[in-house]
């Protein structure tokens, strides 16, 4: 995200919308650190030895709980746009099993 936000955003956002190059850095660079740690945390998991599955799963769970965690303590917009991404998902994962 930061990479595209630098190499690809930066230039024509600031041209468009008047949106300044410092003022997208700030904006993105936070949810980029938590992403990061987020997936610090996930990536020993790899060590445990267990099917790719298992590790896939539980490296996705892990990378969840920290991001938002993280983005909640840290009083982070994004948190509450992936909790209402993943409430959604999971309200029509949810409506499927019971047939709706």
């Amino acid at each position: 995200t930061l990479l595209n936000v630098v190499v690809v955003d930066l230039g024509p956002a600031s041209r468009v919308h008047g949106y300044s190059r410092a003022e997208q850095l700030r904006d993105v660079a936070p949810i980029a650190a938590v992403s990061m740690c987020a997936a610090a945390c996930s990536f020993p998991l790899l060590l445990l030895g267990v099917p790719a599955a298992v590790i896939l799963l539980l490296q996705v769970c892990v990378f969840v709980a920290v991001f938002l965690l993280l983005s909640r303590l840290l009083g982070l917009e994004g948190a509450s746009d992936v909790r209402r991404a993943l409430e959604s998902v999971l309200g029509v994962i949810v409506g499927r099993v019971r047939g709706r």
